[in-house]
């Protein structure tokens, strides 16, 4: 038998224990739920952070223009409903990801098409949007938003809008508009008063990025947020912090981002008002009495979780839809790394054909405490863990750790530390930790002890 042929057994195999069988919902709590339409890289921002724009990231090598054009995708996003309907296939979760979608027309369709696809099933799912919120300059598209939030609400498919906004202080500096000479006529009131306006009566939740460029002013930033989140009656923790897994950390910049780290912290202990009530219900997520409050990803390194990397990864089928390729995930689809392609013939999918299996197969299994460099290190167990494509465009190889972004992992956990010890939960934290994730935090803090010494 040729490697071909033993790849091809190998991905039938592979789907059909996985993402083929959970979309059918046979036998199980499904884990490989999610699907992912990968549309196109082009963005009216130039975010000096982002690897998928057109404009100054490897978004054309990611996802060439050539083939990301709308008769495509409008074409391909058919073709794929369509097979998954006819297999009875209905994924839990249908992410739209873009460089910005919601300025094309033809982004609305795709989501009409994806209601439509659900309100065909009894089994339903959901539909995000991440958006970088331009699109609320133009009062018809906030009208197309509210109609389909409105027709996935009477089929009872969820459509939801996250804020993809750093905040006043941030996205002058790293979100640049790629044609406005003056960034501040893009970024001014009228725009902020009508996300956060969006926010209240259409709904969003937001997702700035922490960079450590401009870090410094990151502890305005969260009071600005807040102080809007109070004057448009938004909660408190409607806000998720991602940082951003680049290389390109200092010592400087880190030691900045640990004290905007336990800012953060301190400030939401004093809005949960109880130091039981802190641990059980912020930090994980609802124990007992308590119901769950979001912990804004703040302690997105602690708790166990079905696969070897924190990120959505190893549970979402990304697919490329101007050639219907797919990959490990959006930033991982160059073509050289594609694991496999639905093959299109006269308007349905007639095979599926297997590509790079081999690198794809890896990413789907890998388990980030077995990196090099991190089998040894000490934060493995309690580490968010870096970013394939972010290792694979700094280092050359997706599996070797970018050692800027370990040592903000480190400061992580330094912050969480000093916090917890500080308002003396630490002791109670550590009891509600795997064996292995207390061990860790127990042995850093007698590091950092010792470092006081």
């Amino acid at each position: 038998m040729e490697n071909k042929e033993e790849n091809k057994l190998l991905l039938e195999s592979f789907l059909n224990r996985t993402f083929f069988k959970d979309f059918s919902r046979i036998g199980r709590e499904p884990l490989f739920d999610n699907l992912e339409l990968m549309l196109s890289p082009k963005c009216n921002l130039t975010c000096s952070y982002c690897y998928y724009n057109h404009q100054n990231g490897f978004g054309r090598q990611l996802n060439p223009l050539d083939i990301s054009k709308k008769e495509n995708l409008l074409k391909n996003t058919d073709i794929l409903l369509d097979y998954f309907k006819k297999n009875n296939m209905v994924p839990g979760k249908i992410d739209i990801f873009s460089g910005e979608p919601l300025n094309n027309d033809y982004t609305y369709e795709i989501i009409n098409k994806c209601i439509d696809f659900y309100s065909d099933f009894d089994k339903k799912g959901s539909i995000s949007i991440p958006s970088n919120m331009s699109f609320l300059r133009q009062n018809r598209r906030i009208d197309e938003i509210r109609k389909l939030k409105a027709k996935g609400q009477k089929h009872n498919v969820p459509v939801g809008v996250s804020a993809s906004v750093d905040g006043l202080y941030m996205d002058s500096v790293n979100r640049q508009v790629g044609y406005a000479k003056n960034q501040s006529k893009f970024y001014n009131d009228n725009f902020y008063d009508r996300l956060f306006t969006f926010a209240k009566n259409v709904g969003c939740g937001f997702h700035p990025m922490v960079y450590h460029n401009n870090i410094e002013k990151w502890i305005d930033n969260f009071n600005w947020f807040q102080q809007n989140f109070k004057k448009y009656d938004l909660p408190w923790w409607n806000i998720y912090l991602l940082e951003v897994r680049n290389d390109g950390w200092t010592k400087k910049s880190i030691k900045e981002y640990i004290k905007f780290y336990k800012y953060v912290l301190n400030f939401a202990f004093k809005m949960v008002g109880s130091r039981d009530k802190f641990i059980k219900a912020f930090i994980f997520n609802g124990v007992k009495e308590y119901e769950s409050i979001n912990k804004m990803n703040m302690f997105n390194n602690i708790g166990k979780i079905g696969r070897g990397i924190g990120c959505s990864m190893q549970t979402t089928m990304f697919v490329r839809m101007g050639d219907l390729s797919v990959s490990s995930c959006h930033r991982q689809s160059y073509d050289v790394f594609n694991g496999f392609k639905f093959v299109e013939n006269n308007g349905e999918i007639v095979d599926i054909e297997p590509m790079n299996l081999e690198y794809y197969m890896a990413t789907i299994s890998t388990d980030r405490r077995n990196w090099p460099y991190c089998e040894r290190c000490l934060l493995k167990d309690i580490c968010m863990s870096g970013c394939l494509g972010a290792q694979y465009e700094t280092t050359g190889d997706s599996f070797t750790p970018i050692q800027s972004v370990c040592l903000l992992e480190h400061g992580k956990v330094r912050a969480q530390i000093e916090f917890l010890c500080k308002n003396n939960m630490f002791v109670d934290f550590l009891g509600y930790l795997p064996e292995e994730q207390a061990k860790s935090f127990e042995v850093f803090y007698k590091m950092l002890k010792k470092e006081k010494v």
